[in-house]
């Protein structure tokens, strides 16, 4: 059997990105490889050299701005949008199939974006828990919207919240509050981003779920 599952895979070429000012932006350049029409594109479309004053000396300051950076902004990237709300569990099934035509498979939606290259990352794709990150200024309804979205996809729970835009200096009781509201709405503990203590107790949370 597991022969046969090699015998099968389809593996994606990537290579290193021309450019990685964010995530998305590295994940679209990473799909060039030897195709030399996308990368020339990026290269000259992408890419804005400026220049810009007010140096106290008086001397001017270069800059390089990155835009039109998208996978629909390039003409040579041949493109299928699949809605995956309504796929009903199928949607590894569609990965699959479009990976085994040829195509990368560009997952992008929870402000996160990554090119699934080969089939063994589809077990990346359904998820057994999630960590939801989340910030201050979300409100309750937001997060419960998330979590509810977040848990339908395929069969899974959201574990815990982490707050990551709290700094390490914030005062006590603005922890508390925010870990009281989230446990009094969701029955989830929140942890904090800036504070290593409280991510090795996250750490740990996830060690005892998968241990039970």
């Amino acid at each position: 059997m597991l022969d046969a599952m090699k015998a099968s895979r389809i593996d994606l070429p990537l290579c290193a990105p021309i450019y990685s000012v964010s995530h998305g932006q590295g994940s679209v350049t990473s799909i060039l490889h030897d195709n030399i029409s996308l990368r020339n594109w990026y290269l000259n479309n992408s890419m804005v050299l400026s220049v810009r004053d007010g140096n106290p000396g008086g001397l001017f300051r270069p800059n390089i701005d990155i835009c039109q950076s998208g996978p629909e902004d390039n003409p040579y990237i041949e493109r299928q949008e699949i809605l995956l709300t309504f796929l009903d569990g199928a949607v590894c099934r569609v990965i699959k199939n479009m990976i085994n035509k040829g195509y990368y498979v560009y997952f992008g939606a929870i402000d996160d974006s990554y090119p699934i290259k080969q089939q063994e990352f589809l077990m990346g794709c359904a998820c057994d828990t999630y960590i939801l990150c989340f910030n201050k200024s979300d409100s309750v309804r937001y997060i419960r919207r998330t979590i509810k979205y977040l848990e339908s996809i395929f069969p899974s729970k959201v574990l815990c919240l982490c707050l990551n835009d709290v700094s390490a200096k914030a005062n006590k009781l603005t922890k508390v509050l925010i870990f009281v509201r989230n446990y009094l709405a969701f029955r989830k503990r929140t942890y904090y981003l800036s504070n290593e203590a409280s991510l090795e107790r996250m750490g740990e949370l996830a060690v005892k779920y998968y241990a039970a």
